[in-house]
């Protein structure tokens, strides 16, 4: 069993040409995977939660990173994150998300109603600590604990909404308006595991990709 298998996410092949290759991250074109329903540019990188390719991953951990990695500035290199100190009760994420819950019915003016609804529907309180962006490495079996959650709570509001919700987005990202409302499941899941310590992926400053 290998001990990580990260997943790195594009719309397109040519975003992969400046990720190194190494054995264990997995180039992943979301816009190529068979997922029925599901395979629509509106659920963003969220497309790999329905994709069975992280749970059949001969690995005991997991991961899921945006080809955009640069976009964090000076973060832990792609190809070093083998060596970070994994464990069971630990998750790693790109940028830690305080006060996620303000910053979003602040910004997306109209999606309070929908994350009252998701919160009712999950049993999940709103608000505490999670992370942006769905950049994150856990244990498999944490990650398969979310992802049936994840399944669950947006298969339900796909079919009740559709793409159809009322709520602020800026228009560069109005063909990815509901990725905002989906990535807040997964701040809602990870903000509620108490049992789990967050943890942001270091910053590179000694070391060398």
């Amino acid at each position: 069993m290998e001990k990580l298998k990260v997943f790195i996410c594009a719309f397109d092949d040519k975003q992969f040409s400046h990720i190194p290759d190494r054995d264990f991250l997995e180039k992943v074109n979301i816009s190529k995977l068979n997922i029925g329903e599901y395979q629509s540019n509106q659920f963003c990188e969220h497309r790999i939660y329905f994709s069975d390719l992280p749970e059949q991953a001969d690995a005991e951990y997991v991961g899921f990173l945006t080809w955009r990695w640069e976009k964090y500035e000076n973060l832990l290199p792609q190809t070093r994150l083998l060596e970070l100190d994994l464990s069971s009760n630990k998750v790693y994420c790109a940028r830690m998300a305080h006060g996620w819950y303000d910053v979003t019915i602040n910004h997306h003016i109209g999606m309070q109603k929908y994350l009252e609804e998701m919160s009712q529907y999950t049993g999940l309180p709103l608000g505490g600590v999670g992370f942006w962006a769905n950049n994150f490495i856990c244990h498999k079996s944490v990650y398969l604990d979310f992802q049936k959650l994840f399944r669950d709570a947006c298969g339900h509001f796909h079919r009740k909404y559709g793409f159809d919700y009322d709520y602020y987005i800026c228009e560069e990202h109005l063909p990815r308006k509901s990725g905002a409302f989906y990535e807040r499941i997964s701040l809602m899941y990870f903000a509620n595991r108490k049992d789990l310590e967050l943890r942001n992926i270091p910053i590179n400053t000694t070391w060398e990709s």
